[in-house]
């Protein structure tokens, strides 16, 4: 799994300071994730790719406060070779996004067959 943008190669421009300001909030959202990524049991077994995005077979697009809901988080759940939504939600912390996000990619997985590494 890796971030959408990262798998499409997306490179942001910064014109301005609030778009270099939601640019680093930006980042800042995506090392939160990826911290409890590390941490959940439910995303053990998953691999998420930051150095080859282009290897991974799911991608993800995390957001926080999305269309004005400030304080809730909110995830969607792609396969790159399709580029088919398999899941989305909307979570109180990280930490739940983390865990549902890692929770619907395995029952894609298991569904279809596959296997996680």
């Amino acid at each position: 799994m890796t971030f959408t943008e990262d798998w499409l190669g997306a490179v942001p421009v910064l014109d301005s300071d609030e778009q270099k300001r939601l640019h680093a909030q930006e980042v800042q959202e995506k090392e939160l994730f990826v911290q409890a990524f590390r941490r959940l049991p439910e995303c053990k077994g998953v691999t998420f790719k930051r150095t080859n995005p282009r290897e991974a077979d799911f991608d993800v697009q995390i957001f926080n406060g999305l269309d004005g809901r400030t304080g809730r988080w909110q995830w969607v759940l792609y396969r790159t070779d399709i580029v088919e939504r398999l899941a989305f939600g909307e979570e109180v912390d990280v930490s739940s996004l983390t865990k549902s996000v890692c929770m619907a990619l395995r029952s894609n997985v298991e569904l279809t067959g596959g296997k996680v590494d």
